[in-house]
């Protein structure tokens, strides 16, 4: 089985894990910069990402589980950005049915709750790096080599901690739990 983690933001990212809990696949989303200097998401490149994500795991003949976390507004969050957040999601939601991927969604609190338990800090994106930088410290740093910025990498520890609580979600069900 093969477990996959999708963050769908603008700076979103795809993740891969293995039934072992090993990573075997990630990669950011494509977006470009407007003028106004506003990011948006490239819908024509992130097709094509998907569709090679999904055609190398495929490959591998295994069965794959797929985690989308939802939209939700943040409190405080500009409308302009709240909007974009939902054509993202509403974007990667599209492709995937239309390449007939399966999938699940999952409330963003569900699966923080969840992996965040015991850490403290100001923000969901502390804890997320806390707990990607103690508990997979390789995969961590393979994601703030300089490889990518700061908001991409954001999203790809996202993807992986959402991916992670999809396969401790899978392998519960698989036990019949």
């Amino acid at each position: 089985m093969i477990v996959v983690g999708i963050d769908p933001g603008v700076f979103g990212a795809i993740v891969a894990l293995s039934e072992i809990n090993t990573m075997l696949h990630y990669k950011p989303f494509p977006y470009f910069r407007q003028t106004n200097s506003r990011c948006i998401s490239d819908g024509a490149a992130l097709q094509l990402m998907l569709a090679e994500f999904k055609e190398t795991l495929d490959l591998t003949g295994q069965e794959i589980k797929t985690w989308l976390e939802m939209s939700i507004p943040m409190p405080r969050q500009a409308s302009q950005v709240t909007h974009q957040t939902g054509i993202n999601w509403g974007l990667v939601k599209g492709i995937l049915l239309a390449s007939d991927w399966g999938f699940e969604t999952l409330h963003p609190r569900v699966w923080s709750g969840h992996i965040h338990k015991g850490y403290k800090a100001d923000t969901a994106k502390i804890k997320s790096t806390m707990v990607l930088s103690q508990e997979y410290p390789e995969d961590y740093k393979q994601f703030v080599s300089g490889m990518f910025n700061k908001k991409e990498t954001e999203g790809l520890i996202d993807a992986r901690l959402i991916a992670t609580y999809g396969l401790m979600k899978a392998q519960k069900m698989k036990e019949g739990g």
